[in-house]
């Protein structure tokens, strides 16, 4: 009879109060399970994200190094370069100290040279001598530009002695002047001839004066006007060069 009331007993408790009655003590440790566990995971983001920052942090030190070596290599560089320009300039001014002096020499050589020259392109040759004057005198033109014009006529002039040219001009032959055309032959010589053909001559380099020449050479002289002219093809022609009378 006590056993069926005991089975009883034990019959009324539904299975949802037999859940909870063993569910009950476990409640309190699943709970700090779970209170631990968001610990752990909020622990285990900000460990991550502390990570990244150094990690980040360590990136952005490496490329400030890198940077840093970079700049040095470049600073070293400069410096290097700087060092070469200042010897570069040393040199310069140094050259520019000597150069200065033998500008004045050069000019003065060209300007004999002109003045002791033939008489061809008188007045295009002393103006050009005194442009070039002015340029070396000028404060506001550098050693260069002087260096530069003084090479261009220099290279003019010696231009000048290569070719035949061709031109009329009026001289004067034993205190008579005379219309004729001029045959130049670089700097070799000098020959003139009236337009008519009777007075033919040359410029005497030695009295620098313009002087007869005997009539046996005129057909010579004649004949190097003809091919000058292109009036006649070019051939040898006796040409008294080096005749004194």
């Amino acid at each position: 009879m006590l056993h069926m009331i005991l089975l009883t007993a034990h019959l009324a408790v539904t299975p949802a109060e037999t859940v909870q009655h063993y569910q009950a003590p476990l409640a309190a440790p699943l709970s700090d399970a779970i209170a631990l566990g968001e610990k752990a995971l909020a622990w285990q983001q900000q460990a991550n994200q502390e990570l990244g920052t150094q990690q980040s942090a360590m990136a952005e030190l490496a490329w400030l190094e890198f940077q840093i070596a970079q700049t040095e290599r470049y600073i070293n560089q400069q410096q290097v370069q700087i060092a070469q320009l200042q010897q570069d300039l040393d040199n310069i001014n140094a050259v520019r100290s000597e150069l200065a002096p033998n500008l004045e020499i050069w000019y003065a050589d060209l300007e004999r040279w002109v003045l002791n020259d033939r008489p061809f392109e008188r007045e295009s040759r002393l103006r050009r001598l005194t442009l070039l004057r002015q340029a070396m005198d000028d404060v506001n033109i550098g050693t260069a530009e002087r260096l530069r014009q003084l090479f261009e006529a220099l290279l003019i002039e010696v231009d000048m002695g290569y070719g035949n040219h061709i031109s009329d001009s009026a001289i004067t032959v034993e205190a008579q002047t005379l219309q004729v055309r001029i045959l130049r032959l670089g700097r070799v010589a000098q020959f003139y001839q009236t337009y008519d053909g009777q007075h033919i001559g040359w410029f005497e380099p030695g009295s620098q004066q313009w002087q007869a020449l005997p009539k046996p050479q005129h057909d010579a002289i004649r004949q190097a006007f003809a091919i000058a002219s292109q009036r006649q093809n070019a051939t040898l022609v006796p040409l008294p060069l080096g005749y004194t009378l």
